[in-house]
């Protein structure tokens, strides 16, 4: 039975299928024996954004037909590899068991009775550990000779007049280097997701309007103000969301190490990796 056989064939079962509002998964048709569902054929319209539901007749069968050589395509060539023992060759097989890794994972969870969702109150609480900051900013070039006693000589004005009450901001605006910085270096409210990593551990460190030590960096030396937090209250939603999914994720991933954690402990595991230290 050639391609464009089982083609026309599946598109005439899967038209009864809709019509009578099926539930249950029907075969469609078969590549070299390999069946095909109607759920596989569902599957591939809905990754494609198509809801069929909503065409017409003849759009519908255009949209089947294109979803059905897609899966028709992807069987032969799956087969065609599978002939040649490719799913044999090392690097396929750990693509392979990547896969089967995160599919078992994910169907932990899902059979897992867990709630993975934070509260108010546990969300502000990650709130007070993760906060959304204002902060100024000063870079200063050090990649040459020159450029490094410069910044020396900078960090010390600088610094002195930072003692004498000076304004970070002033200073901002009379030394920054940075041609592509906001105004005044005014970073705005940020976060662990969208500042230097660095930047942000050093200013949680500080006090409201306190300035970092000189932080040095490939690109220069920087001085961090931290201006304020974001009161809880205020953060917009977009964060929140982004909170929310760091929790689920430490939930999950805790929840995960614990199963696989008394998987080893049944498991049958022998090392004959030497310890260096073993000796």
């Amino acid at each position: 039975m050639t391609a464009m056989l089982v083609v026309r064939i599946a598109l005439k079962l899967i038209l009864l299928c809709y019509s009578s509002q099926l539930v249950a998964s029907t075969i469609i048709g078969k590549v070299n024996g390999e069946s095909i569902s109607s759920d596989e054929l569902k599957a591939e319209l809905e990754s494609s954004e198509t809801n069929a539901a909503t065409l017409n007749l003849e759009a519908r069968a255009t949209a089947e037909k294109a979803a059905l050589d897609k899966i028709i395509s992807f069987r032969l060539a799956v087969q065609s590899a599978k002939k040649s023992h490719l799913d044999k060759n090392p690097q396929v097989k750990r693509e392979i068991d990547k896969i089967l890794y995160k599919a078992y994972l994910d169907e932990l969870l899902r059979s897992a009775k867990i709630d993975l969702d934070p509260t108010d109150q546990q969300l502000q609480k990650s709130y007070e550990a993760r906060p959304l900051l204002r902060l100024r900013h000063m870079v200063l070039f050090n990649k040459t000779p020159e450029q490094k006693a410069e910044t020396e000589k900078t960090l010390g004005i600088v610094k002195e007049k930072l003692a004498k009450g000076g304004d970070f901001k002033d200073l901002v605006i009379a030394y920054n280097q940075d041609p592509s910085a906001p105004p005044a270096g005014d970073l705005d409210f940020r976060g662990p997701f969208n500042l230097n990593q660095i930047f942000y551990e050093k200013a949680l460190l500080l006090k409201q309007n306190e300035v970092s030590v000189p932080i040095e960096t490939k690109d220069g030396v920087h001085l961090i103000q931290m201006v304020e937090r974001q009161p809880f209250t205020a953060i917009p939603s977009t964060y929140q969301e982004y909170l929310r999914n760091q929790i689920r994720s430490e939930r999950s991933n805790t929840y995960l190490a614990t199963l696989l954690g008394d998987l080893k402990k049944k498991a049958k595991v022998k090392i004959y990796l030497e310890s260096k230290g073993a000796r």
